[in-house]
């Protein structure tokens, strides 16, 4: 059953009392406009008046909420009148004025509203109640708050609000309660700094990004990082500044895989001070695939402050199409891509064969020739530097739970794996002169064989990468001439025994791309000497 918390708050601020009822006033005691500002990040545009007072409520469950008030006020002029609020960290949602009272007798005796009920969304668990003089601070205003009360609950799911607090930061930033920032003032780093501190091996931040205005060229500036899970984010941030050019300054963000530019000083457009110029709140959304950064940036010269404050980060979806084990998902076509340019350099360089394929001329019979495809997966696990050369662990963070039946759970994970090994598969036959034309049908067997290309294609691509900075000599020499040697004996033997099962182990890979997954890849066994292989091909340091 619900129950009455309106005498349960837990924090007040100004005339406000918090016994049988919640009591705010905007007589003696109340408090100055800026101070309610400072404390919920809040302009003037969002929570217009003079002074006032509030009550806080924490830890709701979320949900629907019933206010129940009556007013007593000396307010009565026209054009002026005294408000009461709910903020519900998204809304400014009005609840009840005095403007029923205009007009009414004169003097200073207190008149009284008739009872005002409202209904307001709690989505992240905290309720204020502010009541706030609007133009004027002549006449007092006080607020019988005598239900507060939860009555159902929010039709859509509850949000995922992470905190404001950053995880990290360089330069001019941190954390003001109740908000994140960073700014291009006093402390704030070069661009190169800012680059080496996000693990770039390339001038990432230094290159800038570019929007309908054009490029936005840092100099200097600050950053704050989040350390969020993949997903959809609503944002909710402020860019404030000094800066005389409206053209000059503005702000980064990196979603985990690219920099985009955020917002610029041309937003700025409402005064706050005699110097300084607020965007306002602005909500945003975007997708994050890693660790989130704000990273705002002087441009040209460095006169002027810009300082960009975050607000809220709230998680409202998961991204379309997101993959688990996203670096293993990344490294996938390695294995197959580098065992089928070896086989395809030897038996065209050393042994003077043709094949079926119709593709450039196959790459020379060196190391080099498949070196793209074994560098990234040594690099990412031995020495935790990713493709774009950040210092990422997520690859042997994937490793320690890693399964082919959890990743071929995931339909973007599976689909594109059933396209590599087909079209591996299939590239193999080619190699090997056989007609890569799929049949009209194929069974358990033909699946099986299927099944002993992909892992003969694994089998290589790991002796190969075990060897590559260890002892390379025998690759040229050995491991890849062994490697042709046996799955020409393989094709040459199914020939031999019924020359159709080429056309069925076709089939097989051709039905793969259209999203079957033959059984014989769900075998324990099998599955598990793939994954070996694969992570063998990443080599040994």
């Amino acid at each position: 059953m619900a129950s009455n918390i309106v005498a349960k708050a837990d924090f007040t601020f100004g005339a406000a009392f918090s016994v049988h009822e919640l009591n705010l006033s905007t007589g003696s005691g109340a408090r100055a406009i800026s101070g309610i500002h400072r404390h919920f990040g809040l302009t003037a545009a969002e929570l217009s008046g003079t002074e006032g007072s509030f009550a806080e409520y924490k830890n709701l469950e979320p949900g629907i909420y019933q206010v129940n008030v009556w007013l007593e006020s000396q307010e009565r002029n026209v054009g002026s009148r005294d408000v009461l609020y709910a903020l519900n960290q998204s809304d400014v949602v009005q609840i009840a004025d005095t403007t029923s009272l205009i007009g009414q007798n004169s003097g200073t005796l207190y008149e009284t509203t008739p009872p005002f009920t409202e209904v307001v969304e709690v989505p992240y668990g905290e309720l204020a109640i502010v009541l706030v003089n609007e133009s004027t601070s002549t006449g007092t205003t006080i607020a019988h708050v005598t239900e507060l009360q939860r009555i159902g609950d929010l039709p859509y799911p509850v949000p995922i609000l992470y905190s404001n607090q950053p995880d990290n930061f360089l330069g001019s930033a941190g954390y003001n309660e109740p908000y994140g920032w960073a700014n291009t003032g006093t402390g704030d780093r070069a661009a190169s700094s800012l680059n080496s501190f996000m693990g770039f091996s390339d001038p990432v931040v230094q290159q800038g990004a570019q929007d309908a205005e054009g490029w936005l060229l840092p100099t200097n500036g600050s950053v704050i990082q989040y350390n969020v899970a993949p997903g959809v984010y609503k944002i909710v941030w402020e860019l404030v500044s000094s800066d005389s050019e409206l053209t000059r300054d503005g702000f980064f963000i990196w979603n985990g895989t690219e920099l985009k530019v955020g917002g610029r000083r041309s937003l700025c457009t409402t005064q706050v001070t005699s110097t300084r110029f607020s965007s306002g709140r602005i909500t945003s959304e975007i997708s994050v695939t890693g660790t989130l950064a704000f990273i705002p940036v002087d441009t040209e010269t460095t006169t002027g402050t810009t300082e960009f404050r975050l607000h809220r980060l709230e998680k409202i979806g998961d991204i379309e199409g997101m993959v688990i084990f996203p670096a293993h998902y990344r490294l996938m076509s390695h294995p197959l891509n580098l065992a089928t340019t070896a086989l395809n350099s030897y038996r065209h360089s050393e042994l003077n064969l043709t094949n079926t394929q119709t593709i450039p001329q196959p790459e020379p019979y060196l190391l080099e020739s498949w070196g793209q495809w074994w560098w990234p997966g040594y690099n990412w696990r031995w020495h935790h530097m990713n493709p774009d050369g950040q210092d990422d662990s997520t690859l042997n963070e994937e490793r320690q739970d890693f399964s082919w039946p959890t990743a071929w759970n995931n339909s973007e994970f599976k689909t594109e794996f059933l396209n590599l090994a087909s079209d591996a598969g299939l590239k193999t036959l080619a190699i090997f002169n056989y007609s890569p034309t799929p049949g009209s049908s194929s069974n358990s067997t033909d699946e099986f064989l299927a099944f002993q290309v992909i892992r003969g294609l694994y089998r290589l691509a790991g002796v190969v990468g075990e060897q590559n900075n260890i002892n390379p000599s025998p690759i040229l020499d050995q491991l890849i001439p062994t490697a042709n040697a046996g799955l020409t004996q393989f094709f040459t033997e199914i020939v031999t025994n019924n020359p159709a099962t080429i056309a069925a182990i076709a089939h097989v890979f051709s039905r793969m791309s259209e999203g079957y997954l033959p059984p014989v890849f769900l075998d324990s066994t099998n599955y598990t000497e793939l994954y070996q292989r694969w992570t063998q091909s990443w080599g040994l340091d």
